[in-house]
């Protein structure tokens, strides 16, 4: 949607600090309450946050992020959306497991 409107940076605070992502690169799962409450309206999306969070992971994770992204993704979006995954970062892959530890996405590093 960002990218759409021609916006190609987005800068925000956290914790008494300024990051800022490329657009083109930036990965998140969060939703709004609203955005939550039409899906499942209009599209069927799943009732349950949890299984919600997980599709839009599944759906919408690239192939490949860089090392950057990633660890702007974790800080600041996935353990506050699913506290309860884990996930393993290597040289060249980043993984998400379930509460069971079963992987669920794998992506690609770059540099």
């Amino acid at each position: 949607m960002m990218r759409a409107v021609g916006i190609r940076r987005v800068y925000y605070s956290i914790d008494n600090d300024i990051v800022y992502e490329n657009v083109t690169q930036m990965v998140s799962i969060n939703a709004s309450s609203v955005l939550r409450f039409l899906e499942r309206q209009m599209y069927n999306a799943p009732t349950s946050d949890r299984e919600y969070f997980v599709n839009l992971l599944l759906r919408k994770m690239p192939k490949s992020l860089r090392t950057k992204n990633i660890i702007c993704f974790i800080s600041y979006n996935f353990l506050d959306v699913l506290p309860e995954f884990s996930y393993t970062i290597s040289k060249n892959n980043f993984r998400i497991f379930d509460e069971r530890q079963k992987m669920i996405c794998h992506v690609d590093i770059i540099n």
